[in-house]
C-alpha cells in the first residue's frame, strides 16, 4: 500500500506539473497574442499624435507582462516597450533623452535593426535644431545609424528609407548626395519594388529630371494598381502638373483601394491623404466637386494622423467647394465658424488661413 500511494503521489505530481507547464504556456501566447493587439493599439494612438493614451497603454503592458519577465518572450515585449517609449520622447520632441535611452537599448540589443532606425531619425532632429558646430556630429550619427540598420537586417526597408532621406535631405557638408541616395534607392529596389521605385521617384523629384519623373509615375501607375500609397503619388504628381482629370481618377482608386488592417502602414496615411486631395483637386479644377465635397466631408469626420492637413484646412476646401457649386448657405456657416477657431487660437492661429477665410467672407 504504501508503495501504491507512493506511486500515486508522483503520478499526481507529475500531472500537477505537467498542468501547470500547460497552463503557463496557454497564458504566455495569450499574453503574446493580445500584447501584439496592444502594441497595434499603442502604434495607432503614435501615428494620431495620441502620446498620452499610448504611455498609459505602454504601463498596463509592463504590468501585464511581470509573470513572463523570465521568458525570452517577456525580454521580447520587454524591448518593445522601451522602444515604445523613446518613440513616445521623440514624439514630444525630447530628443535628447530620446537618444540616449535608444543608445542603452542598442548597447543591449545590437541587433535590432529598428532602434538604429530610430537612433537615426531622432539624430536627425538634434542635427536640424543644434548650432551648426554641433550639428555635423549629430548628422554624422544619424547616417551611421542608418547604415547599421540595413547592415544589421539587410531587408530592412525603413533603414533603406531612412538613408536615402538622409542623403536627400542632408545638406552636402554634413554627408547629403543625390548620387549616394540613387544607390541606396536601386538596392531598396531590390528588397521592396514599390518603396524603391517611390525612392528613385524622390531622387528624380530632387534632380529635377523630368524625363525620370514621368517613367517612373508611368511604372507607378501600371506595375502598382493596389497600392494606395502609389496611386496617391501619381494623383499628386497629375495633379502639381494641373492634369487634374488624371490626378481625380488616380486619388479616387487610392481611396478605393483595399488597406490591410494593420494600422501602422503607409497605406492607410495614403488613403486619407488622397481622400483630402480629392477635394483640394476639385477647388483647383472646378471638376468632380460633388465627389470633393464627400470626400472632404468623410475626412472631417474621421481621426487622422497629425502629419496629414488639418480638419481646419480641410473645412476651407469643403466651403470653397459649396460656394463652387452654389450652395453658399453651407459655405458662410463653415467659414464663420472657421473664422472664430482660428481667432480664438491666438498666437498658434494659422494667419495665411485666417486671412484666405476672411477673404472669402467679404466675397460671400
Amino acid at each position: 500500500m504504501i508503495t501504491i500511494t507512493k506511486r500515486l503521489n508522483v503520478s499526481v505530481l507529475i500531472l500537477t506539473m505537467t498542468w501547470a507547464l500547460f497552463t503557463y504556456s496557454s497564458f504566455t501566447h495569450a499574453n503574446l497574442a493580445n500584447n501584439e493587439t496592444d502594441f497595434k493599439k499603442v502604434e495607432r494612438l503614435l501615428l494620431f499624435g495620441n502620446q498620452d493614451e499610448a504611455q498609459k497603454l505602454l504601463n498596463n503592458l509592463q504590468l501585464k507582462t511581470v509573470m513572463l519577465e523570465e521568458a525570452q518572450s517577456g525580454k521580447e515585449i520587454g524591448l518593445k516597450i522601451a522602444e515604445f517609449e523613446a518613440r513616445i520622447l521623440f514624439a514630444n520632441n525630447k530628443l535628447k533623452q530620446a537618444s540616449n535611452l535608444l543608445e542603452e537599448l542598442i548597447e543591449k540589443h545590437p541587433n535590432t535593426p529598428s532602434l538604429y532606425k530610430w537612433y537615426g531619425q531622432v539624430n536627425g532632429g538634434l542635427a536640424q535644431q543644434a548650432s551648426i558646430f554641433k550639428a555635423g556630429s549629430y548628422a554624422k550619427k544619424s547616417k551611421n545609424a542608418f547604415h547599421k540598420s540595413i547592415e544589421v537586417d539587410t531587408n530592412y526597408v525603413d533603414g533603406y528609407i531612412g538613408l536615402i532621406q538622409f542623403y536627400l535631405q542632408a545638406p552636402a557638408i554634413a554627408g547629403g548626395s543625390n548620387k549616394k541616395a540613387k544607390t541606396i534607392a536601386n538596392q531598396l529596389l531590390k528588397v521592396d519594388p514599390l518603396q524603391g521605385t517611390l525612392s528613385l521617384l524622390s531622387v528624380a523629384q530632387e534632380n529635377n529630371d523630368q524625363d525620370r519623373q514621368e517613367q517612373l509615375i508611368s511604372q507607378l501607375e501600371k506595375d502598382f494598381q493596389s497600392s494606395a500609397t502609389a496611386l496617391y503619388v501619381v494623383g499628386f504628381h497629375y495633379q502639381r502638373q494641373q492634369r487634374f482629370e488624371q490626378a481625380y481618377q488616380a486619388f479616387q482608386s487610392s481611396v478605393s483601394s483595399n488597406v490591410s488592417d494593420d494600422v501602422s502602414t503607409k497605406e492607410l496615411q495614403s488613403q486619407l491623404s488622397s481622400l483630402y486631395q480629392l477635394g483640394r483637386n476639385a477647388v483647383f479644377s472646378s471638376l468632380h466637386i460633388k465627389e470633393g465635397i464627400q470626400a472632404l466631408t468623410k475626412y472631417i469626420n474621421v481621426e487622422v494622423p497629425t502629419q496629414l492637413p488639418s480638419k481646419s484646412w480641410a473645412n476651407y476646401r469643403l466651403a470653397k467647394l459649396y460656394l463652387l457649386d452654389n450652395q453658399s448657405q453651407f459655405a458662410k456657416p463653415i467659414l464663420m465658424s472657421l473664422k472664430a477657431q482660428l481667432e480664438s487660437d491666438g498666437k498658434n492661429s494659422d494667419k495665411d488661413l485666417l486671412a484666405l477665410v476672411k477673404k472669402e467672407l467679404k466675397k460671400s
